[in-house]
C-alpha cells in the first residue's frame, strides 16, 4: 500500500513511481505554489517517460488546524477518489488520493495544469472568461441534477450547522471591526441583515439540487486556451445550482460588467445545461435561485476572514468579495433579507 505523505521532503522518486505507476528515475525540482490557508500545494518536476510534473496537495503545517479541517479534507479526497472521474466538468486528473482515518492527514497527487493561469479574485475576469467558467459549471450541475445516487454519497450527508448561530455573529463583528471603514457604503447594511439569517439560509431545502463546488471563484479556477478547470474541491455539498452561479458572477466580475452581461451569461449557462437533459429550468427560475444564492458571497467572505490568517492580499480579497456580492444582492432586490 502506498503511504500517505504530508511533507514535500517525504516525496522520493520511488514513492512517485508507485503513485504514478511510472519509472521515475529522478526528482529534479519542487516548489510551493499558491497561497492556500487550509492546505499546501507543491509542484514536483521529475524524469520519467510520458510525464514530467505533478502537483502534490497536503494538509496545513499546523496539526491542530489539520484536526479541525479533517472533514473538509475528506470532502476533497472523496471528490477526487469517487466523483471526479464520473463527471465531465474540468478538474485536475487525480493520480493518488488517500486520507487517514483520524487526524486530518491526507495526500493528493494531481495533474499539473501549467501553463494554465490562475484567475485573480481582486482584478476580476472578462465576460469571455466568465462564459467559459459557467459552461464548465454546467458540466458539474447537469450530470448531478436531482441525482439520488450523488445525494446518497456519505461525504455529502447533511451536517449539523447549529454552531453557526454562535460563530457567525462573532465572525461578523470581527469582519466589521477589521474592514468596516474600508467597505463600500452599501455593504454594511447587507452584511448586518444576514447575521441572524445565516443558519436559516444554509439550511434551506433546494429543488432542484445538484452537487455544488460552493467556492467557485477566480482564485480556484485555472484558465487555459478556451477552457477552464476548477480546483480546491474542499467545500463540495448538495445545494442549489443558483448558489454556484450567483457566487461566481457576483465575486468574479466587476460590478458594471456583471450588470451589463449577466443575462447573456445566464442564458449561456442554461444552454449548456440543456445538453444534459435538464428540462423545465428557465431564466426566471435561475434568477430566483441566484437571488437566494447570492448570499453565498457575504457568507463566505465573513467566515473566510474569520478563519484565515491575516495577509494584505487576503484582506483586499475579502473586502472585494463583500462589496461586489452586496451590490449583487441589492441588484436582485435584497431577497429575502434586506
Amino acid at each position: 500500500m502506498v503511504s500517505i505523505v504530508t511533507e514535500p521532503a517525504e516525496v522520493t522518486a520511488g514513492w512517485l513511481s508507485e503513485v504514478l505507476k511510472l519509472d521515475v528515475s529522478e526528482i529534479t525540482a519542487h516548489e510551493a505554489i499558491g497561497t492556500g490557508q487550509m492546505s499546501r500545494n507543491f509542484r514536483f518536476e521529475f524524469v520519467a517517460d510520458g510525464l514530467s510534473s505533478v502537483v502534490l496537495k497536503v494538509p496545513a503545517e499546523d496539526r491542530s488546524l489539520r484536526e479541525l479541517a479533517a472533514s473538509v479534507y475528506e470532502r476533497e479526497v472523496r471528490f477526487y477518489a469517487d466523483l471526479a472521474s464520473t463527471l465531465p466538468c474540468r478538474a485536475p486528473k487525480c493520480f493518488f488520493a488517500a486520507i487517514a482515518e483520524t487526524g486530518g492527514d491526507f495526500t493528493l497527487v494531481l495533474e499539473d495544469l501549467a501553463p494554465a493561469q490562475q484567475g485573480d479574485q481582486i482584478a476580476g475576469c472578462t465576460p469571455a472568461q466568465a462564459s467559459l467558467a459557467l459552461k464548465n459549471l454546467a458540466l458539474l450541475h447537469g450530470p448531478t441534477w436531482n441525482s439520488s445516487s450523488v445525494a446518497a454519497h456519505p461525504v455529502l450527508a447533511p451536517q449539523d450547522n447549529s454552531l453557526l448561530n454562535d460563530i457567525y455573529p462573532l465572525a461578523h463583528t470581527q469582519f466589521m471591526e477589521r474592514y468596516g471603514s474600508r467597505l463600500a457604503g452599501h455593504t454594511a447594511e447587507v452584511l448586518e441583515a444576514f447575521v441572524s439569517n445565516a443558519l436559516g439560509w444554509l439550511s434551506e431545502a433546494h429543488d432542484p439540487f445538484t452537487l455544488t463546488h460552493a467556492d467557485y471563484r477566480l482564485d480556484n479556477l485555472l484558465f487555459g486556451v478556451e477552457q477552464v478547470a476548477a480546483v480546491d474541491w474542499q467545500t463540495i455539498r448538495l445545494g442549489s445550482p443558483g448558489q454556484d452561479v450567483a457566487y461566481f458572477l457576483g465575486n468574479s466580475l466587476l460590478v458594471e460588467d456583471r450588470r451589463q452581461h449577466e443575462d447573456a451569461l445566464l442564458a449561456e449557462y442554461l444552454d449548456a445545461l440543456s445538453e444534459h437533459d435538464v428540462e423545465g429550468y428557465d431564466l426566471d427560475r435561475l434568477k430566483s435561485d441566484c437571488a437566494l444564492g447570492a448570499w453565498s458571497g457575504p457568507f463566505t467572505a465573513v467566515l473566510g476572514a474569520f478563519a484565515a490568517t491575516d495577509t494584505e492580499r487576503g484582506d483586499e480579497m475579502f473586502i472585494v468579495m463583500a462589496d461586489r456580492s452586496a451590490a449583487q444582492i441589492l441588484d436582485y432586490g435584497g431577497h429575502p433579507y434586506v
